[in-house]
């Protein structure tokens, strides 16, 4: 299917249990709330980021992807680099969980072979949580951009392609859906995005790169070539190389200095606000990483020092997830692990602070270990 574009962190102490997953709490810095939006089809959960003031703000809605296994374990989409990027512009940012999703009601139903009946689908989802987001007061209902990544980019685009009123305009980070066992799955995803793009009347932007673990540079361009060429008003940005997957450049905090050009670009010929306004939302740099050393090898989990059994299992789980990756572990036994989102590193030193009395340094950070031992 798609990439995961969640966040999962997981910690514990040598005195706890097992491994445990973490439900992130709101952060108040972001005016973060989590509600459950009734919609026909059931509640949907959803994460809301409401600058300061009272409104009306313009509308950002964005969409998750789809991880590997069972959906329901999902947990909730926190792009916090986009998050911070359109709160710093005076948006209020919505982040629903489709159904079957992160504790959203329903069941989630995988793609057959027909990429346009799965698109259509999960638009159905995003439509109905914005027809109850527009009903807020504090909702510009005629300001609205939908933003969506991989499986959720292909839902934004099905979005567009509905007529739904206020919609500006769409962004399609890596947009699709990997159709497995259809053995003509990439024709099947250029001949939906034809049948999206000749019903679509909203403007959208593209943004794709060469190294793309799941759509490769030839697949993209077909669906970009079909949209456009069935009427479709799209803009594409290919920006080549990104790191060890352009897959991961929504939910990074460095592929924020790859697409906010572009997509303030975009925001402006939209006539939706494109510049800074309330800088205390700006992303913070990502954290500086430190240099590989030769304690021991990224697999020898016998080797990692100060974990007891828990610990033990929380790195051999670590070291089955996708890069970005990083571990942190503190002398009394605590640690933390977190895969993929946004600045894995800083997360992960943040987990294991939570239940460290210690000092928490990085023991990894994707397929190199960082960790030495102290001098004596």
């Amino acid at each position: 299917m798609t990439l995961p574009r969640g966040i999962v962190v997981f910690a514990a102490l040598l005195r706890t249990a097992s491994a445990a997953a973490l439900e992130i709490p709101p952060d108040p810095s972001l005016n973060e709330s989590v509600l459950d939006l009734p919609t026909p089809a059931g509640r949907l959960r959803t994460t809301l980021f409401v600058p300061g003031g009272k409104g009306p703000f313009p509308l950002v809605v964005i969409n998750h992807g789809k991880p590997e296994g069972d959906a329901a374990t999902q947990p909730r989409f926190r792009p916090l680099a986009a998050v911070g990027f359109f709160l710093a512009r005076g948006y209020l940012v919505a982040v629903p969980m489709r159904g079957g999703f992160a504790g959203s009601e329903g069941v989630y139903r995988a793609a057959s072979c027909d990429s346009a009946e799965y698109g259509k689908r999960q638009a159905a989802d995003v439509e109905a949580a914005l027809a109850v987001l527009a009903r807020r007061a504090d909702v510009d209902r005629s300001r609205i951009l939908v933003v969506g990544v991989s499986s959720g980019g292909w839902a934004s685009l099905a979005l567009g392609a509905r007529g739904v009123v206020g919609i500006r305009g769409v962004i399609d980070f890596a947009g699709g859906v990997r159709l497995h066992g259809c053995p003509s799955w990439q024709a099947d995803l250029a001949d939906a995005a034809g049948t999206f793009g000749g019903r679509s009347r909203v403007p959208s932007l593209w943004l794709y790169g060469s190294n793309d673990s799941l759509f490769p540079e030839p697949v993209w361009r077909a669906m970009f070539g079909r949209y456009r060429q069935a009427g479709g008003r799209a803009v594409l940005v290919s920006y080549g190389v990104f790191e060890r997957d352009a897959h991961t450049l929504f939910t990074t905090r460095s592929g924020l200095d790859v697409w906010s050009e572009p997509v303030e670009s975009f925001l402006r010929g939209l006539g939706l606000p494109a510049s800074v306004t309330l800088p205390r939302f700006v992303p913070p740099p990502a954290m500086p990483l430190p240099g590989a050393t030769s304690f021991a090898a990224l697999s020898d989990w016998r080797a990692v020092p100060f974990l007891a059994g828990p610990g033990r299992q929380g790195y051999r789980l670590f070291l089955g997830k996708p890069s970005p990756r990083a571990f942190a572990l503190a002398a009394d036994g605590a640690w933390g692990a977190a895969w993929q989102g946004d600045d894995p590193a800083a997360r992960a030193l943040a987990t294991c602070r939570r239940t460290s009395r210690a000092v928490c340094s990085l023991y990894a950070v994707d397929d190199t270990v960082v960790w030495s031992a102290p001098r004596r």
